[in-house]
């Protein structure tokens, strides 16, 4: 019998090889594991906040611009989150709260609009959050209630300022939040020049 027809299976050196790269597969799998659960859940708590932030920028600069310029009659302007007759359309106290009113025509009477940013806690999960409340109030009838958004999830334990704020300067509006992970967002709009 030839030589090579007695080679069956693999000798003992090849299978300390083989099994010395598995161990190093392994090793390298099991370490991206472990990291993959170290940051899963930071990274999704981040993913939420800036989901938020995202929601607040929709809809806040929108609402600041249809309230145009708060020195004008028409329109009210409030920020005053420590006043506890600041609780306009939203039925709780206002971080934020503005109204004016939009013609479909000249010469009709106009609709009146409210938009409220009031920081609450959700009762179920007792998680504080920014809710934005809008009432509409037609010519021709009593205002409706409020339609509301929970525009920011997860803020700070009691988001009083300096964690919660409504600014003005000039023309520009900016509302400051941080939630409970520490993340800290501004975000900005700006009034229609009248």
């Amino acid at each position: 019998m030839s030589r090579l027809g007695r080679q069956q299976g693999v000798s003992l050196v090849e299978l300390l090889i083989t099994m010395a790269i598995m161990g190093v597969v392994a090793s390298a799998l099991g370490g991206a594991v472990i990291v993959w659960l170290r940051n899963d859940a930071p990274t999704n708590a981040r993913l939420r906040d800036s989901h938020d932030a995202q929601l607040l920028i929709l809809h806040l600069p929108l609402d600041i611009v249809s309230a145009g310029d708060p020195d004008d009659g028409d329109v009210v302007w409030r920020d005053d989150a420590s006043d506890p007759a600041n609780t306009a359309c939203s039925g709780v106290r206002n971080l934020l709260w503005m109204t004016w009113g939009e013609k479909e025509h000249p010469g009709d009477t106009p609709t009146t609009y409210e938009v409220a940013y009031a920081v609450s806690q959700d009762g179920p999960t007792a998680e504080w959050q920014l809710v934005r409340s809008e009432c509409v109030t037609p010519p021709s009838g009593p205002a409706g209630g409020p339609e509301t958004l929970v525009v920011a999830h997860r803020l700070g334990p009691s988001c009083d300022p300096p964690a919660c704020k409504a600014e003005r300067a000039g023309r520009r509006i900016t509302v400051s939040l941080t939630t409970e992970s520490g993340y800290s967002f501004s975000v900005s709009g700006h009034r229609r020049p009248e």
